[in-house]
């Protein structure tokens, strides 16, 4: 039993005091009861056997549980979420006993043990999933996950199977054996490793490559998180053609346009701001001065929609240094140094080094 199996929100009383906890599975002879920890506060875990309490602590934030029908139950405490402090990972008897424990460096995994208890599943935010043999502590099964940085693992038969999900999905995408053979895939399986597959950097086929991330983020709502990774992943360098780039923003407005999820808006505006910062680097380059300054423009509302992720800020400096340049050079001292000004304001809100030098220097010199 792991994340995927059912569960149901009770009261359950603990020390003479109401508590209201997660139950998983739903029903059954064998639950866990979980209350995830909080600032103030460490969580509750309670094991349950045909209703009644046998076993009750408090964990400093227990987020993921499982329990297996001959009744062992496995408890993630993951400490503070969000921060490195790794996890803990512990492994009881019904009654309590613990007969497995072991910390990982890692943050917030999911676990999973077999029908039987022997095998234990730990998929923590290090792009793996292991399956220790709780007898003998050894590790079985070291994974390299196939669709997500984490995946929900579920233990299948008495072989067992081990059923990966997506770390937000409640449905597995593939299955393996403890070898780490594949047994069967799901179609969205397929179309990740088509995703995980292309290349965007120069030389592709831009068209039609953003044609086919497009069709599949409108069409697959479970690949959307894909198609945005993949867009992360981009790289534009190396491309000295303005069709290419004209092509580039062309395909990717569309997908700009229909996204919603603010991390898919922003990975999205990233490279449309890239693409904008080029060309109109190239377009100075041709002297179309016009173009130029209309390229950065729309460079800069884009990168500015893709903040406070760290490459829009890049962009963001990388265009009003540019832009501070030009204005420079056509006399247009004040404009000039309002736009060198904002690199220093980013690089103060942000916390983050941005300025150089030479943008020192120029700001040195629009002063005086």
């Amino acid at each position: 039993m792991s994340e995927l199996a059912s569960s149901t929100w009770e009261e359950v009383v603990i020390g003479g005091e109401p508590i209201n906890m997660q139950l998983r599975p739903a029903s059954g002879q064998y639950q866990i009861a979980g209350k995830y920890g909080s600032k103030d506060s460490p969580g509750y875990v309670a094991l349950l056997t045909c209703g009644e309490v046998t076993y009750s602590g408090r964990p400093v934030n227990p987020r993921s549980t499982a329990r297996a029908p001959n009744g062992r139950a496995a408890i993630a405490d993951w400490r503070e979420y969000g921060e490195s402090t790794g996890s803990e990972i512990t492994v009881r008897e019904a009654d309590g006993t613990i007969v497995y424990n072991t910390e990982i460096d890692q943050g917030a995994p999911f676990v999973a043990l077999s029908d039987d208890g022997t095998y234990l599943a730990i998929a923590p935010y290090d792009g793996t999933t292991r399956v220790i043999d709780i007898t003998t502590e050894k590790l079985v099964l070291l994974h390299e996950n196939r669709i997500d940085e984490r995946q929900k693992p579920i233990f299948v038969g008495d072989s067992p199977e081990l059923h990966l999900a997506r770390n937000k999905g409640d449905t597995p995408e593939y299955a393996i054996s403890l070898d780490d053979s594949l047994i069967w895939k799901s179609d969205d399986f397929d179309t990740h490793d088509f995703i995980e597959a292309l290349s965007l950097e120069a030389g592709i086929d831009w068209e039609d490559t953003l044609q086919q991330l497009f069709e599949i983020y409108q069409e697959d709502e479970d690949m959307m998180e894909a198609v945005a990774d993949k867009l992360n992943e981009a790289s534009l360098a190396n491309i000295d053609s303005i069709e290419t780039l004209e092509t580039i923003i062309d395909e990717l407005e569309p997908l700009y346009d229909v996204t919603s999820d603010d991390s898919h808006k922003r990975a999205t505006a990233i490279v449309l701001a890239d693409a904008q910062y080029r060309l109109s680097r190239m377009h100075r380059r041709e002297r179309n001065k016009e173009q130029t300054l209309a390229a950065l423009e729309t460079s800069i509302g884009y990168a500015t929609e893709g903040l406070p992720w760290y490459d829009a800020k890049q962009i963001l400096a990388d265009c009003y240094r540019f832009r501070a340049r030009i204005h420079k050079q056509r006399g247009r001292r004040q404009e000039a140094l309002t736009d060198i000004n904002r690199v220093f304001d980013l690089d103060s809100e942000y916390d983050v080094r941005l300025k150089r030098e030479a943008d020192e220097n120029l700001r040195e010199e629009l002063s005086s």
